[in-house]
């Protein structure tokens, strides 16, 4: 059947109004935009509340008061905005909510506290000229978020509703709105679950670093971290977040614990140097057994392979085994390239030094010169090559 040309283009209009989405309305109508959500109702209501009401300014004064949700008795939650003379924006709301960490393991809670004054939020009732609102009704799965409002409206509400679940679902995505107090609780729990559940150590402290970069990350946080550095050999990270983890805590005997811990740690640094120290003394004195014996242990619980191996290798020097000293020598001289952020830079550089300094006078003044050591380099120890 052929239709006639005049009618050809207003039908295929009408066509393609019919295959859009639902957020296409007849003017004058409001918008409506449903979301399907994987979180908690209360937290979504909370969360997405909080973030219109910053981004209308609609409370700048009551931020840290909780988001303006009304629960219901049906199960639901209600937030509604509205705009009225000099562009202004006031919420309506029976009750403020708030997320909270409950501990340090990491689980939240959403507080339902009443308004400030005690008295309900009006708005502008009559007075209102535009309108926001929203409904979050629990599913099995999470929960279904409506957003409803003018057409001008849309975009904006829109925006804000993608950022915040973006962030409220992506713990390390940062930008705007990311500084909300009650999201800010939210990704921290977050982060403290996934880490206690991470079976892969580098990813568990990665998770922890993210959680402790975070405003009011609890005393545990640290404290795990300095857990972590601490089994590392890493003993001024561990200081540092014991300490760190000591002025969070609220209990006196807790901080006075993390304290100690903190006290341990350093002498613990402290005891692991003297090692590398005495195990100088040791080679000065002849004793190489016991010079092993001291680098070894060195090794074990705190290792710094540029200062090891430089001492590793005047303990070959000193056996007279310049090809083992050799091989000390340019593993030292990988590491040194290879050196992270963990090294010390200037602590390597002393001892290295002093490595230097030892291998000359144990090489030099008490052992013959091998032929081998015509490979690691005599002459710059001091010493003429033989003819």
């Amino acid at each position: 059947m052929a239709f006639p040309r005049r009618i050809v283009h207003p039908l295929l209009s009408l066509l393609a109004l019919a295959a859009t989405s639902c957020s296409v309305w007849l003017p004058g109508r409001p918008v409506e935009v449903h979301h399907q959500v994987a979180l908690p109702a209360d937290v979504t209501a909370t969360l997405v509340a909080a973030a219109l009401r910053d981004e209308l300014r609609a409370e700048a004064e009551a931020r840290a008061a909780g988001a303006p949700v009304s629960p219901r008795a049906d199960g639901t939650f209600a937030a509604r905005f509205e705009n009225g003379p000099a562009a202004q924006w006031l919420a309506v709301a029976d009750a403020r909510l708030r997320v909270a960490l409950v501990d340090g393991s990491g689980r939240t809670r959403v507080d339902v506290r009443p308004p400030t004054d005690g008295a309900p939020l009006r708005g502008f009732g009559r007075g209102a000229q535009r309108v926001i609102e929203l409904v979050v009704t629990p599913r099995a799965a999470g929960c279904r978020l409506t957003c409803r409002g003018s057409r001008e409206l849309a975009a904006l509400v829109d925006e804000v509703v993608a950022r915040t679940l973006r962030l409220a679902t992506h713990d390390e995505a940062g930008g705007p709105g990311a500084a909300e107090p009650n999201l800010v609780a939210w990704r921290l729990g977050r982060l403290i679950v996934r880490a206690a559940d991470c079976e892969q150590e580098d990813g568990r402290a990665a998770l922890l670093r993210a959680a402790s970069r975070l405003p009011d990350a609890p005393c545990e946080v640290f404290e795990q971290l300095g857990d972590l550095f601490a089994a590392h050999g890493q003993s001024d990270r561990a200081v540092a977040n014991f300490r760190r983890a000591a002025l969070r805590a609220s209990d006196p005997r807790r901080r006075a614990e993390l304290a100690q811990r903190a006290a341990d740690a350093t002498d613990g640094r402290r005891r692991r140097d003297n090692l590398r120290s005495e195990a100088m003394q040791r080679l000065v004195a002849g004793d190489v057994p016991g010079a092993e014996q001291r680098l070894h242990t060195a090794r074990r619980v705190a290792p710094q392979p540029v200062v090891d191996y430089h001492l590793l290798s005047a303990v070959h020097r000193h056996r007279g085994d310049q090809m083992a000293a050799l091989a000390a020598e340019l593993l030292a001289r990988e590491y040194r390239l290879g050196a992270d952020e963990a090294e010390a830079p200037d602590e390597v550089d002393v001892w290295a030094r002093s490595m230097t300094e030892w291998s000359r006078r144990l090489t030099v003044g008490a052992h013959p010169v091998r032929a081998s050591s015509q490979l690691y380099g005599v002459q710059r120890l001091g010493t003429a090559p033989p003819r």
